[in-house]
């Protein structure tokens, strides 16, 4: 069960950094639906950039507690 928790955060890590790149890709490709008339950030396209990103992160520093729990041995080799 551990270790399922574990791959799971590394999947969903992995899918929120490629969303990431992927709406990145397409607004530099297309930016015009994602600025305001005065060059701002729309909110859903701000909330989309700033929201996969910061969910990778989290995700990532879950998926490294997830490892120390599914695999405590890990942590015997690194006190020597």
């Amino acid at each position: 069960m551990k270790v399922a928790a574990y791959q799971l955060m590394r999947i969903l890590r992995w899918l929120l950094w490629i969303g990431f790149v992927g709406h990145s890709l397409y607004f530099v490709y297309n930016r015009a639906p994602h600025l305001t008339q005065f060059g701002h950030l729309t909110l859903r396209t701000e909330i989309t950039m700033f929201g996969l990103a910061l969910g990778g992160i989290f995700a990532g520093l879950l998926e490294l507690m997830m490892r120390d729990y599914a695999y405590p041995a890990r942590d015997k080799a690194l006190r020597r």
